[in-house]
């Protein structure tokens, strides 16, 4: 990709330390952005419900919950962008030794 040096200019490296059962989402805006039939957007708001209504569960079932979730906001609409998300979820403390 020749894109003259913006694709490392606008990434940002960021660390995080998850406590137990915190979750993290990492989403392309075709997740957002993926529109029903009337042009309605699923939006963050419906991500948030989501993953509020699944928390206990693991990061496998959170992330088929969402998913099914996206589809059925959809419906019939074609999909227009990509549809790419990755859940994690910290299960148990990490030991030193």
């Amino acid at each position: 990709m020749n894109d003259k040096g913006l694709f490392e200019k606008t990434l940002e490296e960021v660390q995080v330390n998850p406590e137990i059962n915190d979750i993290i989402l990492i989403y392309s805006d075709g997740v957002t952005e993926t529109m029903n039939i009337f042009k309605n957007m699923f939006g963050l708001e419906n991500i948030k419900k989501v993953i509020e209504k699944n928390a206990e569960k693991s990061a496998e079932e959170i992330k088929e919950a969402l998913l099914k979730s996206i589809t059925s906001f959809r419906g019939n609409a074609l999909q227009n962008d990509d549809l790419t998300f990755v859940v994690l979820k910290r299960n148990q403390s990490v030991s030193s030794t």
